[in-house]
């Protein structure tokens, strides 16, 4: 198994998170145990419930600690950031657009730097 670093819970790592971990999933056979209405086997369910407590950050561990389905992790998890993801967002997008700048080169550059991430994240 590869070895992907614990990554913590931040807006910022988030999409990566969900990117690697049903990269991986897949990979291994196991994707199916993060979609509603699958037919995994309890040892795939225990497979990816190995990988998927290995990679969150501590604290969600024990907050979690008697979850023994992927899939009732993954909607926890999604049900919790993607919330956070549709407020902060927002709001970061609204304070972006009304910053003042006296540096104009930079602030646009900035702008398409910001831009071409926040496509990337949606």
């Amino acid at each position: 198994m590869s070895q992907i670093p614990s990554l913590k819970f931040r807006m910022a790592n988030l999409a990566k998170l969900e990117f690697v971990a049903k990269i991986h999933l897949h990979a291994n056979g196991l994707g199916q145990t993060i979609v509603d209405g699958n037919d995994a086997s309890p040892e795939e369910n225990t497979k990816a419930m190995i990988f998927l407590r290995r990679h969150i950050h501590k604290a969600l561990k024990s907050e979690y600690v008697v979850v023994d389905e992927p899939l009732v992790l993954w909607k926890a998890l999604s049900e919790r950031y993607d919330h956070q993801r549709m407020v902060t967002f927002p709001r970061a997008r609204y304070e972006w657009t009304h910053l003042r700048f006296q540096d104009s080169v930079r602030v646009q550059l900035c702008y398409a730097q910001n831009y071409l991430l926040d496509e990337a994240m949606w």
